[in-house]
C-alpha cells in the first residue's frame, strides 16, 4: 500500500507561519532581485527539510520508495531538492515549475540556476508543463529542462495543451504520471 503526503510550506495553504519566499521589501509581491529570490528558495528548502525529517521518523514509511512532486514553485523545488539531498528520492515530478515568472527579467537567471541544482540527483524526473502557461513561457521551460540535462540531469519533458492550472486537468497527464510511477516501482 502506498501513501501520498501533501505538505504545505510555511504560510501556504492552511499551514501556520508567515509566507516569506522572496517577497519584495515593500510588500508588493515577489521580488525580482536575484539575491532575495534565492533567499526565498532557500527558505522553502528548510520547509522541505522539515517534512523529510518527519518522514524519516516514521516507521511506516519505506524510505527506499519516496518520490517528490510539486506545482509551480513546488515543481522547481521538487527537482532542485532531489539534487540537493541526494539518495532521498527515487523520482521527482515538476508540474509547471519555476521560481520567478516572466514578469521578472531575472527569471532567466533564477529559474535555470535553481533547476540545475537538481541535476546531480541521478534519478529520472518528469517535467509537465502547460504550453500556454501565463507565468512561464513554454520556451523558457524547455530551456530550463535543457540546462538541467546539460548539467547531468535525467528526465522527460511533456508539453500539454493547458495553462498554469495543468495540475487540475488530470486527463492531460494521468497516463504519463502512472507510467512514470510504474517505472520507478520497477527500479
Amino acid at each position: 500500500m502506498g501513501a501520498i503526503l501533501f505538505p504545505q510550506r510555511r504560510g501556504r495553504g492552511k499551514s501556520g507561519g508567515n509566507y516569506g519566499e522572496g517577497l519584495a521589501l515593500d510588500g508588493s509581491g515577489y521580488s525580482c532581485n536575484v539575491d532575495i529570490a534565492i533567499a526565498g528558495f532557500e527558505r522553502a528548502v528548510e520547509d522541505v527539510d522539515a517534512v523529510v525529517r518527519h518522514l524519516r521518523g516514521r516507521p511506516d514509511v519505506d524510505q527506499s520508495r519516496l518520490a517528490i512532486a510539486g506545482v509551480s514553485r513546488g515543481g522547481i523545488l521538487a527537482i532542485a531538492y532531489a539534487g540537493m539531498r541526494p539518495n532521498t528520492f527515487k523520482g521527482a515530478i515538476n508540474f509547471n515549475g519555476g521560481w520567478l515568472g516572466r514578469g521578472c527579467a531575472s527569471h532567466e537567471i533564477v529559474n535555470p540556476s535553481i533547476f540545475e541544482r537538481g541535476a546531480s540527483a541521478g534519478i529520472p524526473t518528469l517535467w509537465l508543463h502547460g504550453s500556454y502557461d501565463q507565468y512561464y513561457r513554454i520556451e523558457h521551460c524547455r530551456e530550463n529542462f535543457e540546462r538541467f540535462l546539460l548539467a547531468g540531469g535525467q528526465g522527460t519533458f511533456i508539453a500539454a495543451s493547458a495553462g498554469h492550472a495543468l495540475m487540475f486537468k488530470p486527463a492531460l497527464w494521468t497516463n504519463r504520471v502512472d507510467q512514470y510511477i510504474a517505472a520507478l516501482s520497477k527500479e
